[in-house]
């Protein structure tokens, strides 16, 4: 356009020239011939008329001229500005020709791939050769689609560049048409994604390696939101014996008994527990849960709250301490009973009396004690062995058993000695209770190994907490005293402590 233009000017230009050095001569000729002044004029009117029209036009032609060069310096900086746009992008971009030459490529493309631009320009196979061999499939797939539908697409794939760093590339083309309908290449867009792919891959293998604990862990793990869960690990249904469909939006309260070992009942119990860990709190307490199948156990359960964006949860950790609790509870009992008669062992005895003492004293209420003695029990080991002897115990831990009140606490706190203790009870109360136990064992047979039958008697001394002064060892002392009378009294009789 500009050349056309340019040409035009100096064509116009000469032709002014020849014109005006032709009608010079022209008038030249005129003179020598002498031409009518009249026609002089005209001529020379005429001459001027197209000389001015010529200027005029002349004067067009360099106003088109200007605007012309002014066309082009914008259509330079339109360029410029276009290619520093580009220049300066972080991403790496280019144009791709028809023929998948490169048009145009961008600087960032060799602060992305380490390639300068001049050589993807000069060999656009460059361009294949830097993907990661791991995606070359997927990008040969990705060209042969554009090729033939000459849509917009995206993919994310890695390159390899010449120092051997792979970088993750987030891909984006869009085919370009001109007004006349004409494909004119690719346009093309490459964002470097390696430091948010790693820390995708980063969150992606921890969030693998929890899943993993998550799944694997043998106690069992819910996810509640509010007061359902929403999520649960592999042991929680071994451990319920149940689906993850019936667990699922499901409450806590949904797999307990009615009623916790404390005697609260389990959904305000839940409630409340859910609540303290929701303000903060850690708890960590022992529940008895309820399997699918009906069977009670219990448990030791943590709650941990934690927040999701706006959204809060809660972590219930839950362990099945049911042989734990169920052996503890048979070592307390072995503790607490003696191992021949199943009765109180003298420690734990000691300890109830103790604690009687003080809550009589305190609520003004009548407490009594009784110290037995089996009468001639040496002679029955003596006689017929201690496997006898040990037969007689038995059974008179059983008769004691059966005939005393359910509130009468006995143990045995000696070979062949023994403390029953009367709460709530006046020493004219606990000596009838007495009497009925002395007679019921002066009944008894006991058949022992060898068939021959046993009978025995015991004696018994009684005493009651009659002042705020006495103490446990005072007490016992009076009903020693008391057993004392009954044992050089005759034996096989019940005797009461008196001061007098």
């Amino acid at each position: 356009m500009k050349k056309k233009i340019r040409a035009i000017c100096n064509e116009a230009v000469s032709l002014s020239l020849r014109k005006r050095a032709e009608d010079c001569l022209l008038l030249t000729e005129i003179d020598a011939n002498a031409v009518d002044g009249t026609d002089y004029r005209r001529l020379l009117w005429e001459l001027q008329a197209h000389q001015i029209e010529l200027e005029m036009q002349l004067a067009e032609l360099r106003k088109a001229h200007a605007k012309s060069r002014a066309l082009v310096a914008r259509l330079r900086a339109s360029e410029t500005q276009l290619r520093l746009g580009f220049d300066y992008s972080y991403d790496w971009e280019y144009w791709q020709k028809p023929d998948r030459g490169i048009a145009y490529m961008s600087s960032s493309c060799e602060d992305i791939t380490g390639i300068p631009p001049a050589e993807f320009v000069a060999n656009h196979r460059l361009l294949r050769r830097i993907v990661h061999p791991e995606d070359r499939a997927i990008m040969n797939q990705h060209m042969r689609e554009t090729a033939v539908n000459r849509a917009d697409a995206q993919l994310e794939f890695r390159i390899k560049n010449p120092s051997g760093e792979v970088r993750y590339i987030a891909h984006r083309c869009r085919a370009v048409i001109s007004p006349e309908g004409v494909y004119m290449g690719r346009r093309v867009s490459n964002r470097d994604i390696t430091e948010r792919k790693q820390i995708e891959l980063k969150l992606m293998a921890s969030e693998s390696r929890y899943k993993t604990l998550f799944e694997t862990a043998s106690d069992a793990i819910f996810i509640m939101s509010g007061e359902v869960f929403v999520d649960c690990n592999a042991a929680t249904l071994d451990m319920f014996r149940c689906t993850r469909e019936q667990i699922i939006n499901k409450p806590p309260y949904d797999f307990s008994p009615a009623i916790q070992p404390d005697g609260r009942d389990s959904l305000s119990a839940a409630r409340e527990k859910i609540h303290a860990a929701l303000q903060g709190r850690t708890m960590l307490f022992e529940w008895w849960h309820q399997r699918a199948d009906g069977e009670v156990f219990y448990a030791e359960v943590s709650l941990h709250a934690f927040r999701i964006e706006t959204d809060d949860f809660i972590v219930a950790i839950v362990r099945d301490i049911n042989k734990r609790r169920l052996l503890e509870q048979q070592l307390e009992k072995q503790a607490h009973t003696d191992v021949l008669t199943g009765l109180n062992s003298r420690g734990h005895l000691l300890a109830l009396l103790e604690r009687e003492i003080k809550r009589a004293k305190r609520y003004n209420s009548p407490l009594s004690v009784a110290m037995l003695d089996l009468d001639y029990f040496k002679a029955v080991n003596d006689n017929h062995g201690h496997h006898a002897g040990d037969m007689v115990l038995k059974a008179f831990a059983r008769v004691c058993l059966e005939v005393l009140r359910k509130i009468d606490v006995i143990g045995r706190v000696g070979g062949e000695e023994f403390v029953v203790l009367f709460p709530e009870t006046t020493l004219e109360q606990a000596l009838e209770v007495a009497e009925r136990l002395r007679q019921a064992i002066a009944a008894m047979n006991v058949r022992i190994e060898s068939g021959l039958c046993i009978r025995f008697t015991v004696s018994m001394g009684l005493a009651a907490l009659d002042n705020n002064d006495i103490n446990l060892d005072g007490l016992l002392t009076q009903a020693d005293k008391a057993l004392y009378q009954a044992k050089y009294g005759g034996r096989n009789k019940v005797c009461c402590f008196s001061a007098g």
